[in-house]
């Protein structure tokens, strides 16, 4: 395998290579003098640290009297000057974050005492040399200063510019309650969030690793250099890592629902079923030490969390009425489980390299999950029956090894190998395992069976960073990085047989109108591989002035390699041969610059440029054995309300054919680019005081050569029959009060008609249809230090978003543009009182959910115009985006905690309360005309108390 292959003559080339410094290392680096001003040259600077597994590490101040020492990692460092015939000094308390850079100078005295002078100072705040913008999270104070549920959801309430759009709702876990979330108004998904593990990058999106077992994560969300590849956040999750010294820790908390939180008003907009917590608990254990002092050490832990909770909208049964939507039925209350268990070994082979490793597994249960609709049916558990759900098993894993190097005080390199992925399994409900899926459009109700599912994603990845550190070169001073990512990903989504027929049946107000077939069983493969190279150069001109400059070049190459697949009940056997798909590449540089205003380290001014290219997972789209379907017109014939044989003219290029999804017909583009995202940001930052700063930020994302999938032989000009009809109004009956204009609509023309016009291809959007972004951002940080920590900021986002990437009828260009702005105030902090009682809060205030009016256009026209000929329906956007807005969203998490000291333990006892207010305000709502229009599909949680106990050691 190529594959394989290229990984194995990289690792030949690293075994004689040098460095990289990767992102989860920090930096110490400054000026010694005497107190004249003078430099002083050979002043020995010795860093020292718990965290070191080594103790210690040294360097030697050059002729300017500068040093630098690098690749430190997280913690707590003592900085050591020392110089024959001067007095000694020694800086204490300096803290290092991932990726942050301390710049801590010196000034000696003459003397010739032994005797060290200490200096205890505030740890700097404003790093003035790197240009990647964000935040890092102490995970201490997450777990015992701060309310929440300990998940990576809590990272993104806390992180400025981030929003989530998922995994908030407390004691929700699984796939509902992994991360996922908006950055600056980009969705995060696997093409432009990047997650790590200790600097390794794994699936983004997945849960992990536990963020209990975690020193603290970094999260940067903008100015990105050439070592990452995506733009959006980059989560990296810093492990803990044992230590000469054994300490651990156990905790468990449980959470209960006091109240509820549906009103009349939500009752009355179609919302009966709320999320009600019957109980949420929460146990984890951890323990990390020494196996050999200095030399091999360990961490380990465990987390388990199990809730029983209701979902929106989501139901038991259809109540004693027997009849669905009529507000009697019962909620649905869900168990579900999640397991984590997760080991990290370090082992100093030598002063000089470190080989580790580390791995985790994932357990996640649900009785009831509904992640598949038929139709592009748009609902989120807003009318499902516990038999339209999916039983659910959910197994993630993370392994990888690394190995490290210091060869000398100017190189050092890095290697990493590991693959992290998943095995996902849906089923289907057992009493729902004869009845077929069923959905009706003007009530969006599902109810059946739901399709089985069955996904298994892989992500390989092997990547070397290398770099060395001259002490002075081409007129200043340098930092040299190099490096390579290659990475692998399969995401296969299988569909088996599904046990009531392989079919979907829509009806219309409870009348038959159409019938999906599945061509089931399915079981794919697809191949996404991608080659990167970067350089970078962190080029400090002066002590006021760094350029971060670098170059990636990353190249994909996306195939299907051939396969089988079963007869099913709508499809043959068949096998298909293998498809080249695409290999295509593009440089993508960034450049940043740092000015430091005064001199004096505590004002700062940024500006960064970067080109950020975006993976296409495109080999889906030309692997014919993919799930697929094909809508038809749907004749119910003897009114059973299920199909029968001869109800459904199954011929695709017959009367009855509406669409389809099949890869079948689908054609390569050979001119397709990659898509990118051009990013461009300033910046000032000022430390206002000790261990406080605030920051404004201004930040411009445009996209460029986006791709979508469009229907090539049925043009945009084929759509030329043009037909009036009324708009019904928000309540979608002809003839009432609320009635709008006369609209028009366009079916295509009848030689367009059948599957032999149907053929996609993924192209570029046209000139002048990118979508872009502006943002303005102000931010205050303090960090914890006298008894207490605080963290605020605004964010506002400005849209430019195409809602329809191409259109490809008239029909698709109304109100296709969303011009709204997005925001959200965010407030964070906690306060330690006297004998042990402390307090915490998270606070966020976010922007009303947006969305706008459409409407379904059925076949025939209620006043009696020429009818849709080609088309089984038209859905048409009747208001500019934003013009439909619900109330703005409050959330407020409080904790109150006590600690006990005991013999060489720490307890502590904890009550936290979330959504403190009980606020319910609606997250999601349905718009479309018609007896659900405005309908609510979520809100915000009820309140819910939170109490816990932990012990460390």
């Amino acid at each position: 395998m190529r594959f394989v292959s290229l990984v194995a003559a990289a690792l030949l080339v690293m075994a004689g290579a040098a460095y990289a410094q990767n992102l989860s290392f920090g930096s110490i680096n400054g000026t010694v003098t005497d107190t004249s001003g003078g430099a002083l040259p050979g002043v020995t600077v010795t860093a020292s640290s718990p965290a070191l597994q080594v103790g210690q590490l040294t360097a030697v101040t050059d002729g300017e009297g500068k040093y630098q020492i690098v690749d430190l990692p997280r913690g707590t460092y003592q900085v050591r000057f020392e110089l024959q015939g001067f007095q000694p000094l020694i800086r204490q308390d300096v803290q290092l974050t991932a990726g942050f850079a301390a710049r801590i100078d010196a000034s000696l005295s003459i003397g010739t005492l032994t005797e060290a002078i200490t200096v205890t100072g505030a740890s700097p705040v404003v790093d003035v040399t790197s240009t990647r913008g964000g935040q890092t999270v102490n995970t201490e104070l997450l777990t015992t200063a701060l309310p929440g549920n300990k998940t990576v959801a809590d990272l993104v309430q806390m992180t400025p510019g981030l929003t989530n759009t998922a995994g908030e709702n407390p004691g929700t876990l699984g796939l509902r309650g992994r991360p996922r979330f908006n950055s600056y108004g980009t969705q995060s998904d696997n093409s432009n969030t990047t997650m790590m593990i200790d600097g390794f990058q794994i699936i983004a999106n997945n849960p992990l690793p536990d963020v209990g077992a975690t020193q603290e994560v970094d999260v940067k969300t903008f100015g990105h250099g050439a070592d990452v590849k995506e733009n959006g956040a980059a989560m990296n999750m810093i492990v803990k890592s044992g230590g000469n010294d054994f300490h651990g820790e156990v905790s468990t908390a449980y959470s209960k629902q006091p109240s509820a939180n549906l009103d009349a008003e939500l009752r009355r907009r179609g919302l009966v079923v709320g999320q009600e917590l019957k109980y949420f608990s929460d146990s984890d254990v951890n323990l990390g030490g020494r196996i050999i002092r200095d030399k091999l050490w360990f961490f380990g832990s465990y987390r388990e969390r199990r809730s029983k909770n209701s979902q929106t909208g989501l139901v038991r049964n259809a109540g004693p009425d027997g009849r669905y939507l009529t507000g009697d039925e019962p909620p649905a209350f869900p168990k579900q489980l999640a397991r984590n268990a997760a080991v990290k070994l370090s082992y100093q082979m030598t002063p000089k390299y470190q080989v580790s490793g580390y791995t985790t597994r994932d357990k996640n249960f649900n009785e009831a999950d509904l992640q598949i609709a038929p139709f592009n049916a748009a609902v989120d558990f807003a009318h499902s029956p516990w038999e339209q759900t999916n039983p659910f098993d959910w197994k993630p894993y993370v392994y990888k090894t690394e190995f490290r190097g210091t060869p000398s005080n100017t190189t050092f390199f890095d290697v990493q190998y590991g693959k992290s992925g998943y095995k996902l399994y849906y089923g289907v409900q057992p009493e729902a395992a004869a009845k077929p899926t069923m959905y009706d459009r003007s009530t969006l109700l599902l109810t059946g069976s739901n399709i089985p599912h069955v996904s298994d994603f892989n992500f390989w990845v092997f990547e070397s960073n290398l770099a060395y550190v001259p002490t002075r070169f081409l007129g200043g001073r340098h930092s040299f990085k190099a490096g390579y990512h290659l990475q692998r990903r399969d995401n296969s989504g299988a569909r088996p047989k599904n046990p009531a027929g392989d079919y979907a049946l829509l009806f219309d107000a409870g009348v038959a109108a159409e019938f999906e077939a599945n061509n089931a069983p399915v079981d794919p493969t697809n191949w996404e591989d991608i080659y990167s190279f970067y350089g970078t150069d962190q080029w400090r001109l002066s002590d006021r002035l760094t350029l971060n400059l670098g170059l990636r070049w990353d190249q994909q190459h996306s195939f299907v390699p051939e396969q089988s697949r079963e007869a099913g009940q709508f499809v043959p056997a068949a096998t298909f041969p293998r498809v080249e798909v695409l290999k295509y590449g593009h440089l993508a540089p960034r450049a940043a610059a740092a000015w430091d205003v005064t001199g004096s380290g505590k004002t700062v001014v940024k500006a960064t440029y970067g080109w950020f290219n975006v993976e296409n997972i495109i080999s889906a789209d030309y692997n014919q054995n993919s799930p697929s379907s094909v809508r038809y017109r749907w004749h119910d014939l003897n009114g059973n309300r299920n199909y029968d044989p001869g109800e459904v003219n199954l011929d695709t290029n017959g009367p009855d054919f509406i669409s389809t999804s099949s890869t079948a017909n689908n054609i390569l583009n050979p001119d397709l680019k990659l898509a990118h995202i051009q990013e461009l940001t300033g910046e000032i930052e000022r430390e206002l005081m000790p261990n406080m700063a605030v920051r404004g930020l201004y930040m411009y994302r445009r996209f460029g050569d986006q791709s979508a999938t469009i229907n090539v032989l049925r043009p945009f000009g084929a759509f030329n029959i043009p037909l009036q009809r009324r708009d019904p109004g928000p309540d979608g009956i002809i003839n009432t009060g609320d009635d709008g204009q006369m609209v028009t609509i366009y079916d295509y023309a009848a030689a367009f008609a059948g599957s032999r016009f149907v053929s996609n291809q993924t192209v570029n959007r046209p000139a002048g249809r990118d979508d872009s972004y502006q943002s303005i951002e102000g931010a205050l940080s303090k960090r914890f230090s006298e008894t207490w920590s605080l963290q605020t900021s605004y964010t506002a986002t400005k849209y430019h978003r195409w809602i329809t990437a191409i259109a490809q009828s008239p029909n698709d260009e109304y109100f296709p543009v969303d011009n709204a702005w997005r925001w959200a105030l965010k407030v964070n902090g906690n306060y330690d009182l006297p004998n042990g009682f402390g307090v915490g809060a998270i606070v966020e205030y976010l922007s009303s959910p947006l969305g706008q009016r459409t409407y379904v256009f059925r076949s025939a026209d209620p006043l009696g115009g020429p009818a849709l000929r080609q088309l089984a329906s038209v859905t048409l956007r009747l208001d500019p985006y934003g013009a439909e807005r619900e109330a703005s969203v409050p959330l407020l998490n409080v904790r109150a905690s006590k600690k006990f000291k005991l013999v060489r333990r720490d307890f502590e006892l904890s009550l936290d309360a979330l959504n403190v207010i009980n606020s319910n305000s609606v997250k999601a709502a349905s718009y479309v005309s018609g007896p659900s229009f405005r309908s609510v599909t979520d809100v915000v949680p009820p309140r819910q108390v939170r109490a816990g106990a932990q012990i460390r050691f």
